[in-house]
């Protein structure tokens, strides 16, 4: 889940994101949400950004999927 987030903001080497949370929306719309909050933690665990990262899935063949990632 949070590769996405690695490759699109350019994380440092030493840094961590920690999962906060994870709500799955249900199925809305033809569409399955799943909205996740990370924390990333410099090296002496300090919290320096939140993100939100959203997986929708089609209900519908063929299934796509996509992932939206925000900084906050």
């Amino acid at each position: 889940m949070s590769e996405e987030i690695r490759k699109r903001f350019n994380i440092p080497e030493g840094h961590v994101l920690e999962q906060v949370s994870m709500d799955w929306k249900g199925l809305r719309k033809g569409r399955d949400n799943d909205e996740y909050v990370f924390n990333q933690l410099d090296e002496s665990g300090n919290v320096v950004a939140t993100y939100d990262e959203i997986h929708s899935t089609s209900a519908y063949p063929p299934f796509a999927t996509s992932i939206t990632v925000n900084k906050r």
